[in-house]
């Protein structure tokens, strides 16, 4: 299980989760010249953390450090769409993971984007934002393509969940696991919606039996159990 340890609070932190989890770290500054003056405006620094790039797939990691004055509070579209939408216009051909953090790292996000047609369908939108700790945006990237956020917050102090861990978890490669389709499959797979939704359901249900079981051991009036909201 994740490693929690890990507290992802500043750039070689960062460097380090991704080195222990057997990705190809090769921490590169990345020049982000070619990204309009809106993501100017928000990047502070970017680098290349992570490279599994082959002669017919490429799979990166990059790692956005955001101005102290572009955050408020918490990471979210405001800060990702001004970047994400022409990095993918001028870099189309790969499949990559984002980290994005505030300067100060109080704020930490893995971003997930994958490419659907406009026309897919939208139910999990509904079902990403009832996840503690994730959110799912999705943004229009062309007339036929859009881009699908799925985000992890990981934010100061760090306090995960189980599926949170499990995500992180999921993430981590083996030797035998380091073409660039099978680190994406893996990194999809982890931030699957349907997938973190049943393991969500599943702990919500497990937590609940427990929880039930006790009372019912403990108080034997029925409406006093009723009283804590559960039923017989």
């Amino acid at each position: 299980m994740y490693n929690s340890s890990f507290e992802f609070s500043s750039r070689d932190a960062v460097i380090d989760f991704f080195r222990a989890w057997q990705y190809r770290v090769q921490p590169t500054e990345w020049n982000f010249d070619g990204l309009p003056e809106r993501a100017h405006n928000l990047i502070g620094s970017m680098h290349l953390v992570a490279d599994h790039n082959t002669d017919t797939s490429h799979f990166q990691v990059f790692l956005i450090e955001l101005r102290m004055e572009a955050v408020r509070n918490r990471i979210g579209k405001t800060q990702l769409t001004p970047i994400l939408e022409p990095f993918y216009r001028r870099f189309p051909q790969g499949n990559y993971l984002f980290v994005f953090a505030r300067s100060d790292y109080s704020s930490v996000a893995f971003v997930s984007p994958k490419r659907v047609g406009q026309d897919a369908h939208t139910h999990e939108a509904d079902l990403m934002e009832m996840l503690p700790g994730m959110e799912r945006v999705e943004t229009a990237r062309s007339t036929e393509t859009r881009l699908r956020l799925r985000l992890l917050h990981l934010d100061a102090p760090l306090d995960l969940t189980f599926t949170e861990r499990q995500i992180l978890e999921e993430i981590r490669l083996t030797p035998g696991e380091q073409r660039a389709d099978m680190v994406w499959n893996k990194v999809r797979e982890a931030f699957s919606v349907e997938k973190v939704t049943e393991q969500f359901y599943k702990e919500y249900r497990n937590l609940f039996e427990h929880l039930k079981a006790a009372l019912q051991k403990t108080i034997s009036n029925s409406a006093q159990r009723h009283g804590f909201g559960m039923c017989q």
